[in-house]
């Protein structure tokens, strides 16, 4: 199984210590649309060359996504088919053969965002992937919601006609709400993966908003059953250390603590998974 986290290029420095507990990175930044669709591929190649030191199992994120969109309008195809071109020619070069290339396309209410209309921008996508040998996972969260689901499930049937690989599962959830909707989430990607598809889960935050140390413990755990169960080959926790949390840092979601010690959730993750920590 892989066991990874996401980094930034001020995370380089620890790739040393990295390397002793996780197996598999996935860059956080270093790749988003608003920089790879104005040619900038520098900081992201650092990292690669560092990260490629110690494992070669790395993830883009991501391509197609709401939040953060390319430079130029979606509607100037001579632009988005060259930008996809160059980007897939870059991770070919590098050695970067996994991307989450649609994330969050589906609203709660389980309809299309209205910016992915046009299925021929991320069917091209997809096809320009497979060109390069890349596989391509369509990457959402909240998924323990029933319309979401139906959504997810509707999109990804006709992704998987255009040569999509799977599904990466997003799990950002207080360990409260994880350890109430985990059995959900379960029987969610069984559903997937019925349809032929691979599952990984790609974004892993798990918050202790209530300070109870043994909740986080207990989440982690379930967490680590889930995937085992599921025969998840891949999991990529949202970072490392709550030095440096991307959302709500005071709930301290990492499994190493502000000294880079490892707490209990990330030990008992381990134990779980048969693995020393």
């Amino acid at each position: 199984m892989l066991i990874g986290c996401a980094v930034n290029n001020k995370d380089l420095k620890k790739l040393n210590f990295l390397s002793q507990n996780f197996n598999a990175f996935a860059l956080m930044n270093q790749l988003k649309p608003n920089l790879t669709s104005l040619g900038e591929y520098q900081s992201a190649q650092e990292a690669i060359a560092q990260i490629n030191k110690y494992t070669k199992n790395i993830r883009g994120s991501c391509i197609l996504w709401h939040r953060n969109l390319p430079v130029f309008s979606l509607n100037n195809s001579k632009k988005f088919y060259s930008w996809l071109e160059s980007l897939f020619e870059f991770s070919n070069q590098n050695n970067l053969n996994k991307w989450d290339i649609l994330n969050e396309a589906i609203a709660d209410n389980g309809f299309l965002r209205s910016i992915w209309h046009e299925y021929n921008i991320i069917f091209e996508a997809i096809k320009t992937a497979n060109k390069y040998n890349i596989k391509t996972y369509y990457c959402d969260y909240r998924v323990h919601i029933k319309s979401k689901q139906e959504g997810i499930l509707e999109l990804l049937m006709s992704l998987k006609k255009h040569g999509l690989h799977g599904f990466s599962l997003q799990i950002h959830y207080t360990a409260e709400r994880f350890l109430l909707v985990a059995d959900r989430i379960a029987n969610f990607i069984s559903r997937i993966q019925f349809m032929g598809l691979e599952v990984d889960i790609s974004e892993v935050t798990l918050w202790n908003k209530t300070g109870f140390k043994p909740i986080q413990v207990m989440a982690y755990e379930k967490l680590a059953k889930l995937a085992l169960n599921a025969n998840i080959k891949t999991i990529i926790f949202w970072g490392y250390s709550d030095r440096s949390v991307w959302r709500h840092p005071e709930y301290r979601p990492h499994p190493f603590d502000l000294e880079n010690r490892p707490k209990q959730c990330w030990v008992n993750f381990n134990r779980a998974l048969n693995i020393s920590a």
